[in-house]
């Protein structure tokens, strides 16, 4: 859904994000991904972050 098959890992993060399994808000990771990545791929990686915490909610 995300738009890469390559984004699984960014979800899977959130996920784990949004369920405190790890010590990394969502808000923290999407920052890195702005930063880190050029944006085409940036915005893809943002949306499977965003899925991931959605489907934990």
């Amino acid at each position: 859904e995300a738009g890469a098959v390559q984004s699984g890992n960014i979800a899977l993060l959130g996920a784990l994000c949004a369920t405190g399994c790890i010590p990394l808000k969502p808000e923290q990771l999407a920052e890195t991904i702005k930063s880190a990545m050029k944006p085409k791929i940036a915005d893809i990686n943002l949306k499977a972050l965003e899925l991931g915490v959605k489907a934990v909610s």
